[in-house]
């Protein structure tokens, strides 16, 4: 079944690789959407994902023509973690650990260095494809799964992989973008605002509190500027939003438990699991661990319970698996756990200079005082929490190529802008 599922996805890869050649953020929806349905089947991430890697990187291999220094750097800082784990450690470990932990922010650098330009012009059509997609892969989920949470309720997952929800962060810059790039377009506007509605009840049914979180930040901020910042029909605008809370409020105060059952949905009165405890492992694994280990971590592939101090954690904090003993690996759900235990705390310096980096890609790319740059930083922050709790199951890959598609975009539109008061 796996192989099957991984062949036809190859298949799909190459297909579709050919028919979206230069249209780069369409392409970057149908691969996830491709690999997102075979993991709903395979449940695992094994096979599927280092084919959706391969799916990703070998297409944009050709503009890679001018990569800068830093993004140099950091490309060669990995690959020595990356040779070493698979030739003196768990060679599937090490490659799936790369992957899933830290190739999407080096993937984001690899997209906004290369040549490839977005020459296709973004539409409503793109958001409606990957909200009809969310929302079938999250219809079979809902009437074919058996997984509940602790709430009772239905969790839309595919084994433990969170599946719905994933497209929904994904498409986030893409709408954002939309919303801001035909401002006082009220159609385009208000289909964006409704599209992303929907998403977000999806990321709520999903009972993933990461992809929750990331839209809890960042869309209020695109549904405020709807409603107070529109250049058409802003009073009524405005007259429709005071509408819209007080029956909010109507609402809460008349339904009683109404706010039991919301937080019962989003998984507010659930604990965050066994992540405390792999937290707390962490924290006395490197306080214990020798300096080299503190430093460069234990290696992509490495077994943490070969030291010492990190079996002395286990059994030292309640709640301590002895399963975590002969884990590889990124092991544990907090991404900057599984980061300080793989490659140390350079490895999590590392991790902060690329996002500062991003940043300042972002406020470059923006302007210093848009409020379109003020959201996609607003996104950022929450991706970056979201890994707290855990990563998504395109493993922030596709989030990464999408925004720094986005911020492209961004960069060449304005440069199109120059060019025409020039000549005007």
């Amino acid at each position: 079944m796996v192989n099957i599922i991984g062949g036809v996805s190859a298949a799909g890869y190459i297909l579709f690789s050919f028919i979206y050649s230069r249209k780069w953020m369409t392409k970057s929806i149908v691969f996830v959407s491709i690999y997102l349905i075979g993991l709903t089947f395979v449940t695992t991430m094994d096979v599927v994902l280092p084919i959706y890697f391969l799916a990703v990187i070998v297409p944009l291999l050709p503009y890679l023509r001018h990569i800068s220094k830093s993004t140099g750097l950091v490309c060669a800082y990995y690959l020595i973690y990356l040779i070493y784990g698979m030739v003196f450690q768990n060679t599937v470990s090490s490659i799936t650990t790369f992957i899933a932990r830290y190739w999407q922010f080096i993937v984001f650098f690899l997209v906004w260095d290369s040549v490839a330009m977005m020459d296709e012009k973004l539409s409503l059509r793109l958001l409606w494809f990957a909200l009809a997609i969310e929302t079938t892969l999250s219809l079979y989920l809902m009437f074919s799964n058996e997984y509940v949470g602790a709430n009772g309720l239905v969790r839309l997952v595919a084994g433990h992989q969170p599946i719905t929800g994933n497209i929904a962060i994904i498409m986030l810059p893409v709408s954002i973008y939309l919303y801001y790039a035909n401002k006082g377009t009220s159609r385009i506007e208000t289909m964006v605002i409704v599209i992303d509605i929907l998403f977000f009840a999806w990321t709520i049914l999903s009972g993933t509190r990461g992809y929750m979180l990331i839209y809890g930040l960042t869309l209020p901020f695109l549904i405020l500027d709807f409603f107070m910042y529109g250049r058409t029909n802003r009073r009524g605008r405005v007259v429709l939003l005071i509408v819209v809370i007080l029956l909010l409020v109507l609402i809460i105060i008349s339904v009683p438990g109404l706010l039991d059952m919301a937080a019962s949905v989003m998984r507010a009165d659930e604990s965050t699991g066994i992540r405390p405890v792999e937290d707390a492992i962490t924290r006395r694994f490197l306080l214990h661990a020798p300096i080299g280990v503190k430093l460069f971590g234990i290696g992509l592939g490495g077994t943490p319970g070969h030291y010492k101090a990190f079996v002395d954690a286990v059994y030292s904090v309640r709640g301590g698996r002895r399963s975590m003993l002969s884990a590889s690996g990124g092991l544990f759900h907090n991404m900057y756990d599984s980061i300080l235990i793989s490659t140390g705390i350079i490895g999590i310096f590392i991790i902060l200079y690329m996002n500062v980096k991003i940043w300042k890609i972002t406020t470059r790319a923006c302007g210093r005082r848009t409020k379109l740059g003020l959201i996609l930083h607003i996104y950022q922050l929450g991706f970056l929490i979201m890994c707290f709790f855990r990563w998504s199951s395109s493993c922030g890959i596709t989030e990464m190529v999408a925004l720094s598609l986005i911020l492209k975009r961004v960069v060449a539109d304005r440069e199109k802008r120059q060019e025409e008061l020039a000549f005007a």
